[in-house]
Parts: C-alpha cells; sequence; structure tokens
C-alpha cells in the first residue's frame, strides 16, 4: 500500500443497523466500497479496484460528485483527462441525524503517476495547461493532478479548484 494512503475513515460494516436512506426519488446505482483508499486529495479519495481499467473516485456530496463528474467528462471528449464511467451513490457508516449518510462518486480510468523529472510532464506539461486553460478548468495544474495514460499526459484533479470562473458548461 502506498505510504499515502489512508485507511477510508468510514469503514463499511454490515453489523451496522441504522438504515441506509440516500434520496428516494434517485436514479443513482448504489454501491458499498470496502477496503483502504489507494490516494487521498482534498476533496475526494480515490479506490484503485484492483486490476480493473477503472478506478472510483470518491466525493463527500453528490453536488461535488457531480460538478467533478461533468469537468472531468468534458476534458475526457477532448482527450485531456481519464474517461469517465458511472455515477454512483456510495453507502458508508457515517451518521447523520440517525442515518447513515452516503458519499457519492463515479469510476475513472486509472492513470499512472507523474512527476516533474517524467519525460513526458517535461514535454507535454505546457501544452496540457494551455489546452486546459481554454476549457477553464486550468485552476489546479500541477505535476501532482496529472498522469500518464498510453504515454499521454492527462489531468487527474476536476474538483472545485480547477474550476477557474465557475462557469456553467453546456456541452
Amino acid at each position: 500500500m502506498p505510504s499515502n494512503a489512508l485507511p477510508i475513515q468510514l469503514p463499511m460494516s454490515v453489523r451496522q443497523t441504522k438504515t441506509f436512506i440516500p434520496d428516494p426519488n434517485s436514479k443513482i446505482p448504489k454501491i458499498r466500497l470496502t477496503g483502504f483508499s489507494t490516494f487521498r486529495g482534498c476533496e475526494a479519495l480515490y479506490f484503485a479496484m484492483g486490476k480493473s481499467r477503472y478506478g472510483i473516485k470518491v466525493y463527500r456530496t453528490e453536488s461535488l460528485a457531480k460538478k467533478s463528474y461533468k469537468r472531468q467528462k468534458i476534458a475526457s471528449r477532448l482527450g485531456l483527462a481519464p474517461k469517465v464511467g458511472n455515477f454512483y451513490c456510495i453507502e458508508t457508516t457515517e451518521q447523520e441525524f440517525g442515518q447513515r449518510k452516503p458519499y457519492y462518486g463515479f469510476e475513472t480510468q486509472k492513470a499512472r503517476q507523474v512527476t516533474l523529472r517524467s519525460p513526458v510532464w517535461q514535454r507535454d506539461n505546457q501544452k496540457l495547461y494551455d489546452e486546459l486553460r481554454k476549457i477553464y478548468l486550468h485552476g489546479d495544474f500541477c505535476e501532482h493532478n496529472c498522469g500518464v495514460i498510453n504515454n499521454k499526459l492527462v489531468a487527474i484533479d476536476f474538483g472545485s479548484h480547477c474550476d477557474v470562473l465557475r462557469r456553467r458548461y453546456r456541452r
């Protein structure tokens, strides 16, 4: 396990007796995650999901997760970010007003870590930054928020810090 990996602060438990109640009108599929997060950022936990080509980003609120999902989807369509998959409501054991509090997240294509010394970073970081700037998603750009897929540099963090002008996207 990487040194920066932390156990999910809210371990899943089948012994929990309170009922898990997300929005009853929601059409969002529900899942349960167990184990340890692979990475942890300011707003999200990331679960690598074994040998799958996709991992899962997990957020504390539906709003933040949906906004991050939309931003990453826009960048992905332009080849600037990993592909996104399904959006989920994730069961936890955290209590809020006597009920389990749901988390939200989505599948995201896995990317390898990049460093300042990585040849792909040195070769492509300015180009990626310029492309993200054109769509106003460059606000949190750095090597820690990038990865490599098929020898191509991509942005991997689309939380609230990346959205420079807080524009609404209509694509």
